[in-house]
């Protein structure tokens, strides 16, 4: 049982030490579905840089501000450097010991050879020091930089939704306003004849399903065709059978639930993760150092 834990242990530390530096975040979600990125690195960079500087813009960060959340980005960064080039001086010797055990391990051998385990419980130390100083120190700045934004700041911070080209509104900063866009859809649908809805209505569907994709924000994507067609089928004919009254006081809260089912959402960031994210990462730091310069 011992040989188990500390092979676990030894591939937990892996996945912390090697994924911490892109600032993994798990879903909290289980529909959020992962979708594939077939941008280039160069264009995944530029649409990071111009997401950063939507959310400056709202925030309207005072001079004193954007020079101590470089400064905290910066020291961040340092410690980023430090912890790595110490954890590289003996990476090597690290990796060569999980090969061995490894070996054992495929070899079905109950108990790994002593030197071997005792090896790798001090290795695993010496990266857990490691891996909680860097994680220390990110979380000191971020906590840091939240005290020092204002409640406004934070509110346009919390409500910051990450999109290339932005949509600003009383209720929704940098993306989508909502599901309004859906409720034309259920206003027409209800104008078609019944006789005319029978056999137009996939034919309707489908064109709307057209529309919906040429003019989806960049921030946003559909879910599949045919579970984005089931969904509005499900949706009109619901809206179809009510009443005038019915349907007014019903038809925001039924957009709203169609969105949910027919668009895929990125994973919602807390706002520490905010922070960490758009204003402390090392890709921040020249788009926050251009902002400084133009104050």
């Amino acid at each position: 049982m011992r040989s188990k834990a500390v092979v676990f242990s030894l591939l937990v530390i892996y996945a912390l030490i090697f994924i911490l530096p892109a600032y993994s975040q798990e879903s909290r979600n289980d529909k959020i579905k992962h979708i594939p990125d077939i941008r280039d690195a160069q264009t995944r960079s530029l649409e990071e840089e111009i997401i950063v500087i939507n959310l400056l813009n709202n925030l309207d960060l005072t001079r004193d501000q954007l020079e101590f959340i470089i400064r905290q980005a910066r020291e961040i960064e340092g410690t980023r450097s430090q912890v790595y080039a110490e954890f590289s001086r003996y990476s090597s010797q690290m990796r060569a010991i999980g090969r061995k055990i490894k070996r054992q391990v495929e070899a079905k051998r109950v108990y790994p050879d002593k030197e071997l385990v005792d090896a790798c419980i001090q290795k695993i130390r010496r990266s857990n020091v490691l891996f909680f100083r860097l994680n220390g120190r990110i979380k000191e700045g971020i906590a840091a930089v939240e005290e020092r934004l204002k409640d406004f700041q934070l509110v346009a911070l919390d409500k910051y939704i990450p999109c290339i080209i932005p949509i600003v509104t009383d209720t929704f900063i940098g993306g989508v306003d909502g599901a309004m866009y859906l409720v034309p859809i259920f206003a027409s649908a209800r104008m078609i004849p019944a006789a005319r809805y029978a056999d137009e209505k996939y034919g309707y569907i489908a064109a709307k399903i057209e529309e919906l994709q040429d003019n989806m924000p960049t921030c946003k994507k559909l879910y599949p065709d045919d579970i984005v067609r089931e969904e509005i089928s499900r949706a009109i004919d619901s809206v179809r059978q009510m009443d005038d009254v019915e349907f007014k006081l019903k038809v925001n809260s039924l957009a709203e639930e169609l969105n949910r089912k027919i668009v895929l959402d990125e994973p919602e960031l807390s706002r520490q993760e905010r922070i960490q994210k758009y204003l402390l990462s090392r890709k921040s730091i020249p788009v926050l150092e251009k902002r400084l310069k133009n104050k």
